[in-house]
């Protein structure tokens, strides 16, 4: 398949049904809480370390305490916040140690995910694979908040198509670390080392929906431990000036 020349083609219609007439308006107001603030986080509008007061963001989402404190909890489980004991709930602190656990998680996920893909994605997720990549390219050269989040569809296309749910449910469990990572990374890359990182993304794309498994592997094998690098730079960096502002 020729990815430079790959028709867009729109994203499988989501799976989960509307929301039904007797939903809660509260229920509703918590998840929009809980999307808010982890959007908040992982774009880096709130910072590592930040104290998370449960009155100031009651005031700024107009929900009650109680969904406020329910977000918070969901958002500990995911590990983008954490609670200091009679301190409250923080932003967390990724240490660069956590951050090169998770990279070696993924390495050994993914591989398998890319191996299965290759034998068992149909010829549709090849398509949604290659227009993805595509706004992958566009978005680097435009919009580095919607680069990152083509580079995390890019991605779960593929776990998706290689017909795992065990692993799936794995990486879904990760996901938003793996994000906000990614997210904390693309924005301190380099015009020079984000095309690098298109390039590769477009190699393993096409080796992907060439269904050749012996390069895919290694070329994504070769890009996860280059953005572990990477990270682990971006995070000593973050440290480093957390500690001078403080």
């Amino acid at each position: 398949m020729d990815v430079s020349n790959a028709h867009i083609a729109p994203p499988p219609a989501s799976r989960l049904a509307e929301p039904t007439r007797g939903l809660a308006a509260s229920e509703t107001l918590r998840q929009k809480t809980l999307v808010k603030l982890r959007e908040a986080i992982v774009t880096g509008e709130l910072k590592p370390d930040h104290r998370l007061v449960e009155r100031d963001v009651c005031v700024q989402t107009g929900v009650s305490r109680s969904s406020v404190r329910e977000a918070l909890r969901y958002l500990e489980s995911e590990g983008l916040v954490e609670s200091r004991g009679t301190k409250g709930m923080f932003v967390v602190k990724l240490s660069i140690d956590e951050a090169l656990e998770i990279y070696e998680l993924r390495t050994a996920v993914e591989i398998a995910a890319a191996r299965h893909f290759t034998e068992r994605a149909s010829e549709e997720e090849l398509q949604e694979l290659a227009s993805t990549y595509n706004a992958v390219r566009v978005a680097a050269t435009v919009n580095a908040d919607e680069y990152w989040r083509q580079t995390d569809r890019l991605f779960d296309i593929m776990m998706r198509g290689a017909r795992n749910n065990v692993a799936y449910s794995l990486m879904t469990t990760l996901r938003t670390r793996i994000r906000y990572l990614r997210a904390t990374t693309t924005r301190q890359a380099t015009p020079r080392y984000r095309e690098e990182s298109v390039q590769r993304m477009g190699a393993l794309t096409i080796a992907l929906c060439k269904r050749d498994s012996a390069a895919a592997t290694n070329i994504l094998s070769d890009f996860i431990a280059r953005s572990a690098r990477f990270a682990a730079e971006c995070l000593r960096q973050r440290d480093q000036e957390l500690d001078e502002a403080g």
